[in-house]
């Protein structure tokens, strides 16, 4: 979902505004998972080797004690052995895929939270505030976290029954969910 849907009419130059400054962001983030998610699929694809080779040697043990009880029965044991594994490698492939993207996700949030820690919380309310009360109306009223960490703790703006969170999680999750193509060619 994009800010402009998000917020309304006039948003799309914001948003602009918004790709242009992450950009470099962007392209070092879509590097950096490019490189961890084929790591984590070699990973992968070598468990489900190891997987398959494992199920082969146990198919050829069924089939031998299938021959002694008929090829009929062979044939059923053979198959079902197949589709399990078949299934078994499917799930280390998502699990995979599921880590590989745990690890897209933290380490843009690191980054970017590495960034953020460049620029001063008054800096960063500075820029993001004003586009929020854009989106969500002047009367819209922001509220910060109680407590002062190290890094920008980000901000919630509320107006009436609609509400926005602008925090280095929520900043990376709608980028992800903007790139969720580009993410996905990541595993094939």
């Amino acid at each position: 979902m994009s800010l402009a849907t998000l917020f309304g009419r006039g948003a799309r130059r914001d948003e602009e505004a918004l790709r242009t400054s992450l950009s470099g962001v962007e392209a070092a983030l879509l590097e950096r998972a490019t490189r961890q998610a084929h790591a984590s699929l070699e990973d992968a694809r070598r468990d489900a080797d190891h997987e398959l080779q494992r199920t082969r040697e146990v198919i050829a043990l069924l089939v031998a004690q299938a021959r002694e009880e008929g090829h009929a029965a062979a044939a059923q044991t053979v198959a079902a052995t197949v589709s399990q594994a078949r299934s078994d490698a499917r799930g280390v492939v998502l699990a995979a895929e599921r880590r590989a993207y745990a690890h897209l996700r933290a380490g843009a949030i690191e980054e970017l939270a590495r960034r953020a820690a460049g620029l001063t919380a008054a800096s960063l309310d500075e820029r993001l505030a004003p586009l929020a009360r854009r989106r969500l109306g002047e009367g819209a009223r922001i509220e910060r976290p109680a407590t002062t960490p190290a890094l920008w703790p980000g901000m919630t703006v509320r107006a009436g029954s609609r509400r926005a969170s602008i925090s280095v999680e929520a900043l990376v999750d709608h980028e992800l969910g903007a790139m969720a193509a580009e993410v996905e060619q990541l595993w094939s």
